[in-house]
């Protein structure tokens, strides 16, 4: 991994898949409109972010919803995360913005992050 003039830090997949990541913080996103309506769906969304614990240091974070219409609530990653993060091919050079944002989102994907983002909520508004 390398720290680029532009602030991003530059690595290949399988590095970035080696790098050890850890919840950094979880908030609910505040949402005020038509509170005083009685019955009214409730929308529970929210942000995560983690960062990698070796230098320098990545950060990865995105947004989430939670869907209870299922009578299982689901949490689920919404938008393309946020991070300091660019992919490089086998050459070292980028592979572009949305293809980075792809791949982001197919790791967040596949991390199991709803059980430590779950307990971040509940001991921080509890």
């Amino acid at each position: 991994m390398q720290l680029s003039r532009d602030g991003l830090i530059r690595t290949s997949l399988d590095e970035l898949l080696a790098a050890p990541l850890a919840h950094l913080i979880s908030g609910i996103d505040d949402d005020e409109t038509g509170l005083d309506r009685c019955g009214r769906c409730t929308h529970v969304s929210g942000y995560t972010e983690w960062v990698g614990t070796g230098s320098p240091v990545i950060t990865i974070g995105w947004d989430w919803t939670l869907h209870t219409t299922t009578g299982q609530p689901r949490w689920l990653r919404i938008d393309a995360p946020r991070s300091n993060i660019m992919l490089v091919d086998s050459a070292r050079h980028d592979i572009g913005w949305t293809r980075n944002q792809e791949a982001l989102a197919a790791l967040v994907d596949a991390m199991n992050w709803t059980d430590q983002a779950s307990r971040a909520i509940g001991a921080r508004y509890s």
